[in-house]
């Protein structure tokens, strides 16, 4: 259960990045996005498989509903960072500024 919070925090990083980060790191959000979201499905599946020997109904009905939440925002969080990481990848890169092209401008010395 803590890894699951763990990852949610970690999404603070990779939603930072992803509104203002390199544009040519996109493929590194991507994969990190990517990685979050597996990271939290075996955690909740390490949660789910658990759950069933704790002999306290309220507490594993709690926990139960906890992970599912924490499941599904790590998943929506993930989703709208991977858009924007492949919205970046997609958008058409920007001119590279060549020293030809920056001296062509001035007047020689």
């Amino acid at each position: 259960m803590s890894l699951l919070g763990t990852i949610a925090g970690t999404l603070d990083g990779l939603e930072a990045l992803a509104r203002r980060g390199n544009p040519s790191c996109a493929s590194d959000l991507l994969a990190a996005a990517a990685l979050a979201q597996a990271a939290s499905e075996t955690a909740f599946a390490n949660v789910a498989a658990n759950l069933p020997s704790v002999a306290d109904a309220r507490w594993t009905r709690r926990t139960r509903e906890r992970a599912t939440a924490l499941r599904r925002a790590i998943a929506r969080r993930t989703s709208a960072v991977a858009g924007r990481a492949r919205r970046l990848l997609l958008a058409p890169a920007a001119p590279v500024r060549t020293r030809e092209r920056v001296l062509k401008g001035k007047k020689p010395r």
